[in-house]
């Protein structure tokens, strides 16, 4: 599953690739670097977490950041879902990752609070989803729907 999206930026610069390589380790890319033209790169996750995890951190991903202008960063994340039925709460986490790192980049810092609302309701929903046998739990509340949008079209255009 490959998630793009375009961010609008203040620059794209040394600078800006080095707070984007310090999110994306605090986020589980322990080899995030940055090549030649600032395009930044790194991978996270494995095939065990793949089959095992209910944490969409685990999952083997990579990710690519290069910039078309000077002024905007397109961001890809390609989630290997094998071993996984996706669901829009997994869909919301990596929507989350975005925006933050967005954030950060303006300048704006983080979405903690956000994202402590999210883990909460999103375990709950992994409960009712595993014991209703996986019909349950799928979909996020419209109000939390609401807000990721919201901040996502503030912030990311999709590519």
């Amino acid at each position: 599953m490959k998630i793009t999206k375009q961010l609008e930026v203040h620059c794209w610069d040394q600078d800006a690739a080095n707070k984007a390589i310090a999110f994306w380790n605090r986020r589980g890319f322990r080899n995030a670097a940055i090549n030649s033209n600032l395009e930044l790169v790194g991978t996270r996750g494995s095939w065990f977490g793949n089959f095992t995890s209910f944490n969409m951190s685990k999952l083997k991903t990579s990710l690519t950041m290069s910039s078309p202008k000077s002024d905007q960063v397109v961001v890809e994340l390609d989630v290997n879902t094998l071993g996984q039925l996706i669901t829009e709460w997994n869909l919301a986490y990596w929507r989350l990752e975005i925006i933050e790192l967005h954030t950060i980049l303006l300048g704006e810092g983080n979405i903690s609070d956000l994202w402590h609302r999210f883990q909460r309701n999103s375990r709950r929903a992994s409960i009712l989803w595993m014991f209703s046998f996986m019909t349950l739990g799928q979909h996020l509340p419209e109000d939390l729907e609401a807000t990721i949008s919201k901040l996502e079209s503030g912030v990311t255009r999709h590519c």
